[in-house]
């Protein structure tokens, strides 16, 4: 038998001419699809198969068949099958190549934006894209992946950083020292009342004399308020 239980196959485009096909055009439904061998029989004379997609409702012949049906590859299978074909070097040759014309399109974009100039970013975007998950893989796509993990973590540190907060200058008594505490959690304040700020000696009372506004970076380091205006 050309086929084998679980083989993969196309109808063929037209099988109106097929010796054994349904007079009444039943199978016509299945031309051009895929289908998969369930079973293989034979008549003495012709090989015959049945397929999962029909419910084996229908007797398929060879001549019925168009032929096996590739299996498509994955991304990662067909980037494997390039850096194979072509060689690590080649690729990484090509790496260059696709940033260098990344760099291009770019500028071209940021001289005339328009869509012309987007596609070709677009383009070269992807191009890039393709060629970086081939470098992860010739270079180690674990370690390579664990380092993006710990980037993009300093990033979100980065980006909570410019954050703006509220600074809240306080004193523990009208007369006092004057420090300064953040309020990140946004608790009601308004200058000369009483909110719970964090102390050294645990939470404690204060009196508001300013309110403005920081980015986070400059002013982490501060304790917090821990309760607003009543």
């Amino acid at each position: 038998m050309k086929y084998k239980v679980g083989d993969v196959v196309r109808i063929k485009d037209d099988i109106s001419k097929c010796r054994f096909r349904n007079s009444e055009g039943k199978m016509d439904k299945w031309q051009g699809k895929t289908v998969t061998v369930t079973k293989c029989n034979s008549n003495g004379l012709y090989d015959y198969y049945f397929m999962r997609e029909d419910d084996e409702a229908w007797w398929w012949y060879e001549d019925m068949i168009a032929g096996l049906v590739e299996p498509e590859l994955t991304d990662t299978e067909i980037l494997k099958e390039a850096i194979t074909t072509f060689g690590e070097d080649e690729q990484i040759r090509m790496c260059h190549e696709e940033m260098d014309e990344l760099g291009v399109a770019l500028s071209k974009y940021h001289r005339n934006p328009c869509g012309d100039t987007k596609v070709d970013v677009q383009e070269e975007i992807a191009d890039v894209c393709i060629m970086m998950y081939q470098a992860k893989i010739m270079f180690g796509e674990k370690e390579v992946n664990a380092i993006i993990r710990k980037k993009m973590k300093r990033l979100a540190e980065k980006l909570k950083d410019e954050q703006e907060v509220e600074v809240v200058y306080g004193k523990h008594e009208i007369y006092g020292k004057l420090y300064t505490w953040i309020n990140p959690d946004k608790h009601k304040t308004e200058t000369g009342k009483i909110v719970t700020a964090d102390t050294r000696h645990g939470e404690k009372p204060i009196i508001v004399f300013t309110v403005e506004t920081h980015k986070l970076k400059d002013v982490k380091h501060h304790k917090k308020i821990v309760g607003g205006v009543e």
